[in-house]
């Protein structure tokens, strides 16, 4: 760990461009899920990457790198939440890659079921909404999640059980098949 942070001291430009790059399109996805705008996914994104070029030296490594990004996102996030009063969020664009041998058919019954899977999980309250996100598209463990948004690991559990079984009665009561 120390090694990591000794070179994180010493990081130039092309360096920091490679964690750009690596991170770079979850940081915006993330942005956009809590959002709902690509307008403003690109800008906090941007603001986001700023941020940790000009405070990689404050980075102690107690977290993942991937962890503290996300972190100075979120932050920016509920920053420009409360400057926007905006109140709705709609989920980002998915890109389907066609799988071979999948009937048009089948694959539009396939996007119309994540369609809907995605509004039920977009109706959910914030709190709910955003551990799922964390939990099940950025894979983080429940540790990360806790340390991230300053809650215990008992309190990202509950959360997330709770998240679940909304979406899974939800979408039970709307009578989409869903396992």
């Amino acid at each position: 760990m120390e090694e990591y942070l000794r070179h994180t001291a010493g990081l130039d430009v092309l360096d920091f461009r490679g964690i750009m790059e690596a991170h770079g399109q979850e940081v915006w996805n993330y942005i956009y899920l809590l959002t709902g705008k690509s307008d403003a996914a690109d800008d906090l994104s941007q603001e986001t990457f700023i941020r940790a070029y000009r405070y990689i030296s404050t980075f102690r490594g107690e977290s993942s790198l991937r962890t503290w990004l996300l972190k100075i996102a979120r932050n920016l996030v509920y920053d420009y939440r409360k400057k926007n009063w905006f109140r709705r969020v709609i989920l980002m664009e998915r890109v389907f890659g066609g799988r071979k041998g999948r009937s048009a058919e089948e694959e539009y019954f396939s996007l119309q079921l994540t369609d809907e899977i995605w509004t039920v999980v977009a109706g959910l309250p914030l709190k709910m909404r955003e551990v799922l996100l964390l939990d099940a598209v950025h894979e983080l463990s429940q540790k990360e999640i806790a340390e991230m948004l300053n809650i215990s690991v008992g309190t990202v559990k509950s959360r997330i059980h709770r998240a679940r079984a909304k979406v899974s009665k939800q979408l039970q009561k709307e009578g989409i098949p869903y396992e």
